[in-house]
C-alpha cells in the first residue's frame, strides 16, 4: 500500500511519463531523415578519399614499375656506365624529358576532350 507522501509521486511520474510521450511524438520525422542523410553523405566522403588514396597508391606503384623498366632499357644501352655519374644524369635527364613530353601530351589530350564536351 502506498503511504500518503508517496502518491503525489507517483502522480508526478504519471505526468512527466505523458510529457515525455507527448515529446517522442513530436519529433519530426526529417530529424531521423537528416541523421541517416548525413551518415551517408559521410560514408560517401569516405569512399571517395579511399578511392583517391588507391589510386595515388597505384599510380606510385606504376610509376616504380616504369622506372625499373626504363633502367634496365637504359643499362642494357651503356651497360659499362651503369654505376658512373654521367650515367646517372643522362638517365635522370632523359626520364625528365621523357616526362614532360608525356605530361604536355596527356594536357593537350585532356584539353581537347574538355572543348568536346
Amino acid at each position: 500500500m502506498l503511504t500518503p507522501h508517496k502518491r503525489p509521486i507517483i502522480r508526478n511520474l504519471g505526468r512527466i511519463e505523458k510529457k515525455i510521450e507527448e515529446r517522442l511524438v513530436r519529433i519530426p520525422d526529417k530529424a531521423v531523415i537528416s541523421a541517416s542523410e548525413t551518415g551517408r553523405e559521410v560514408g560517401m566522403e569516405v569512399l571517395s578519399k579511399m578511392t583517391t588514396l588507391a589510386t595515388a597508391a597505384f599510380g606510385i606503384a606504376a610509376a616504380f614499375a616504369w622506372n625499373s623498366a626504363i633502367q634496365a632499357i637504359f643499362d642494357s644501352y651503356y651497360p659499362a656506365a651503369k654505376d658512373s655519374i654521367s650515367a646517372k644524369v643522362m638517365y635522370a635527364m632523359v626520364l625528365t624529358s621523357v616526362a614532360v613530353l608525356v605530361t604536355m601530351w596527356l594536357g593537350g589530350l585532356a584539353e581537347r576532350k574538355a572543348k568536346k564536351a
